[in-house]
């Protein structure tokens, strides 16, 4: 009873001195809700030329995004989304900043970059190596649909291949490059790269993904330079210091492009 009695006395205390109201208006970032934090933080955008995609932050050096968003820009800028708590829901503040191209693998559709900044950014958390995809499981896929802020929608796995998967979730131009996470532990299993179309109509819950096993394997390829492996893997560095992987199917040098579902052809975004 006594300790009920001083709960109550320090209630009324804080609720006089407006320090509830405080924490309400000026959440800090870190406790907004889990979702945001591990599923749209990490989620930027990315301006190549005149290209627009996507990307996730995969550490306090490197993004991930897709090969065909970057094309054959060396540099590119990264568009950061901080979020802030507010009176009744979160706000984001954009910020910018350049990163380079340090490989691309257009076999993968998949690309790195790495940027330089004294400030830290939440980054993703991959799936496990050996993750094991099941038709039906629920995803979230987050991007910069038409090139807006980050967005996420909800969907589940459809189609599982072997080196590309499908889901349910929406996307429009604009997303390539964006993440594709588990909805019940937020971990990362692909990267948004294309959708399928039909009579030339963008089927946008028909989407393409690289599966976390391929992401894998493209992040254990970056080797030294031109060695005898990577030219035989077709991987060289160009004399930016850019690594490139040329695939047969390659879109439009330059452009932006999703593949269309079942043909060796591209749809500019």
């Amino acid at each position: 009873m006594r300790r009920l009695v001083i709960c109550s006395y320090l209630w009324a205390v804080v609720m006089a001195l407006g320090v509830w109201d405080y924490y309400i208006i000026k959440f800090p970032p870190c406790n907004l809700p889990r979702v945001y934090q591990e599923v749209l933080m990490p989620v930027v955008r990315i301006r190549a030329g005149t290209s627009t995609g996507s990307g996730v932050i995969i550490s306090d050096k490197h993004i991930l995004t897709a090969a065909h968003v970057v094309g054959n820009n060396n540099k590119v800028q990264v568009i950061y989304y901080s979020y802030h708590q507010d009176t009744k829901a979160p706000s984001c503040l954009a910020s910018c900043l350049s990163a380079f191209v340090v490989m691309t693998d257009t076999n993968k559709d998949l690309a790195l970059l790495r940027y330089i900044s004294s400030q830290k950014y939440k980054q993703v958390r991959l799936a496990p190596k050996d993750y094991q995809p099941y038709l039906f499981t629920e995803v979230y896929a987050v991007g910069c649909s038409l090139g807006l802020n980050p967005r996420p929608s909800e969907g589940m796995l459809t189609s599982i291949g072997i080196n590309r998967w499908e889901i349910s979730a929406s996307a429009l131009p604009g997303n390539s490059g964006g993440g594709v996470f588990l909805k019940d532990t937020h971990e990362l299993i692909g990267i948004t790269v294309w959708v399928r179309t039909h009579h030339d109509q963008l089927i946008t819950t028909m989407t393409g993904i690289v599966p976390i096993q391929q992401i894998y394997k493209f992040l254990e390829q970056i080797p030294g330079v031109n060695s005898e492996e990577d030219k035989r893997q077709g991987l060289t560095v160009g004399p930016a210091g850019v690594l490139s992987a040329q695939s047969e199917q390659g879109g439009p040098t330059g452009q932006p492009y999703l593949m269309k579902g079942g043909e060796k052809s591209w749809h500019k975004q």
